[in-house]
């Protein structure tokens, strides 16, 4: 677990660096941030990229790895290999291009996966967060970049449709509407993002719609079983809900961290609709629904539940440091931070030690 640790001590190492150069600022579109913070995200976003990019044995890793060695190679065989595939076809389509024409190589393969995916995140936080290093520190954390290694496809849809996440707030639903359907194609829970997306937009939150969202979620937590058993008895999710229906669902932890951004913005609602950010509504609007998820994951036995919340708790790690920047301040605000960095880092050695047991796995270093 040591190279885990390792990105989070490199994250620490940046964050001294970027304090030694002092707290001069440079103003980017409305924003004022440290200066040599695009430097810093580059380099943070490189160490990941490599780390994550060289594994060969984590999660479904092996699977994914598995998949690209049975591509054949020749476009003879597009047709009938496309003709195989029952899901994620936009997904399969783009691994026998690469395969074909780019590298037959599925550590190549893998880092590619790694690269636009770190990309579109790291991208959107660089542009968006108050603290790119506290946001990249969240991220590390609360254990959210473990889906680059395990949910591998799913995550690829999540940092794609994150990197569009201005038509949201720009209105431009149809456009959006249209790239989720396109998404889905890679995998199709991100479906879920349609009435999320038009439900919700970038309105100002705690308002009836969000009630009437809890309310749904309330409902939901006394059938989600009966709708996952239905999933069960389909032809076509027979292989995928017996993996993941039949489980304890989520950890009551894991609900607990999910709830903390929704408790502080809750406290800070008053802030938040002064400021009145199109953006910062919407990170509010989907950390709610990400809370919403993981609690109905925890009330029932649905692990597929709990692996939907990745849509949307991934605005967390935005919403956090405004949070604590505009909302706490003075010696407050500092002790505020200190011990959400405490509690952050414990509940990231809980979930790699205890929960997950998450070795780093690869050809090159063996297993630590």
């Amino acid at each position: 677990m040591i190279i885990y640790w390792s990105m989070l001590g490199m994250t620490g190492i940046l964050a001294f660096i970027q304090w030694k150069m002092g707290e001069k600022k440079i103003v980017i579109g409305s924003r004022k941030i440290c200066r040599g913070t695009e430097v810093i995200a580059f380099i943070w976003a490189a160490y990941i990229i490599f780390w994550i990019g060289l594994r060969s044995g984590i999660g479904d890793t092996l699977a994914y790895i598995s998949g690209f060695k049975e591509i054949p190679v020749g476009f003879d065989y597009f047709k009938s290999y496309m003709s195989s595939i029952d899901k994620g076809i936009g997904f399969s389509f783009l691994a026998f291009v690469f395969k074909n024409i780019i590298s037959q190589n599925y550590h190549a393969w893998l880092f590619f996966l790694t690269l636009i995916t770190t990309f579109c995140i790291v991208r959107v936080y660089y542009k968006k967060s108050e603290n790119f290093l506290f946001t990249a520190y969240l991220f590390l954390a609360s254990g959210i970049f473990t889906w680059l290694l395990n949910g591998i496809r799913q995550f690829l849809a999540t940092a794609i449709l994150f990197v569009f996440s201005d038509w949201i707030v720009e209105n431009k639903i149809k456009r959006y509407v249209i790239l989720i359907l396109l998404v889905s194609l890679i995998h199709n829970t991100a479906l879920i993002m349609i009435p999320v997306c038009i439900f919700l937009k970038a309105k100002k939150p705690w308002k009836w719609q969000t009630l009437l969202l809890a309310g749904i979620f309330v409902i939901g937590i006394f059938y989600a079983d009966s709708l996952l058993n239905l999933f069960t008895e389909t032809e076509m999710g027979m292989a995928y809900a017996e993996g993941l229906a039949k489980s304890e669902g989520t950890n009551i932890l894991r609900v607990v961290v999910a709830a903390v951004p929704c408790v502080l913005a809750f406290w800070e609602r008053d802030l938040i609709e002064k400021k009145g950010n199109d953006f910062l509504n919407l990170c509010v609007n989907m950390s709610f629904v990400s809370f919403c998820f993981y609690a109905l994951s925890a009330a029932t036995s649905g692990v597929l539940l709990g692996r939907l919340p990745n849509y949307f708790e991934i605005y967390n790690m935005l919403l956090i440091p405004w949070l604590l920047n505009h909302g706490f301040k003075g010696k407050s605000g500092r002790l505020i931070k200190i011990l959400c960095i405490a509690f952050y880092l414990a509940f990231f050695y809980y979930q790699m030690t205890q929960a997950w047991s998450m070795y780093y796995i690869s050809d090159f270093t063996g297993r630590i």
